[in-house]
């Protein structure tokens, strides 16, 4: 994923959040690795945010009990704000370990543990060769093979991105490219005190979190204030506005 690509999805998911208090971002035909889905989670939650992402990777793990790949590792990342602390953020793949503790020790020429993969045969393997011919773990065993699930309808369902069975391979460039998806799900955690607030402190909350709003945001933001019944050209500035240009701004756009 192309880390400019991430930036943009996640000021568009702080506007989302922001002005509707949820948001979603949906990211299909991802053409390489995902890398850190940490990265773009910890930037929301910065902003305030509570934020989860969700991605499918090309096949590599089978249905409990198979032998055939069917389900990606599928990451996942969830990061929360903190009072005068830094985010906390969870970050991980649903295969026992990545992938890439298997080419390591490919390439090293060493065994890897039992109880990491599976051969083609779908029996267990220390042989990493014969595990990148076969299938991951998932984490958790049985129980892990159904939130990988959940993980793949929800990255490449709802983007329209491929599925993991239908996804070229990261690790080579036969094929297409692997068209695989993913889904930034963000929102306000403030949202149940900023339902009952005064219209002038909820969208100055809103103003003061992103100063640089693109007049294009800023209309959007305008246009729910609206539909609330708000006159915006009558704004009480107030400190969150962060300015009294604020107002005048967001009736200027109307006009």
């Amino acid at each position: 994923m192309v880390p400019g690509r991430l930036v943009d999805a996640g000021a568009d998911a702080v506007l989302a959040a922001s002005v509707f208090h949820f948001g979603a971002l949906r990211i299909g035909e991802v053409k390489d690795t995902l890398r850190a889905a940490g990265h773009p989670v910890e930037r929301l939650a910065a902003q305030g945010l509570v934020a989860l992402m969700f991605a499918n990777t090309p096949a590599a793990i089978a249905p409990w009990g198979g032998a055939k790949a069917v389900f990606g590792t599928n990451p996942i990342a969830f990061a929360c704000p903190l009072p005068g602390r830094d985010p906390l953020v969870v970050d991980l793949a649903l295969s026992k370990v990545a992938r890439g503790n298997i080419l390591a020790a490919k390439q090293k020429g060493e065994n890897i543990p039992r109880g990491w993969a599976l051969d083609a045969h779908g029996e267990p393997t220390t042989d990493p060769d014969a595990a990148l011919a076969g299938t991951m773990l998932p984490l958790g065993d049985a129980k892990g093979t159904p939130l990988i699930l959940m993980v793949e309808l929800l990255a490449a369902g709802l983007t329209g991105a491929n599925f993991a069975a239908d996804a070229s391979s990261f690790l080579d460039d036969k094929g297409p490219p692997p068209g695989t998806g993913q889904l930034i799900i963000a929102f306000d955690p403030e949202y149940r005190w900023l339902a009952s607030a005064h219209p002038s402190l909820r969208y100055g909350r809103i103003l003061s979190r992103e100063p640089s709003l693109s007049d294009e945001a800023l209309k959007r933001i305008a246009a729910t204030l609206l539909e609330e019944g708000f006159d915006l050209c009558t704004f009480v500035s107030t400190p969150q506005t962060g300015g009294r240009d604020r107002p005048a701004k967001l009736c200027e756009i109307l006009r």
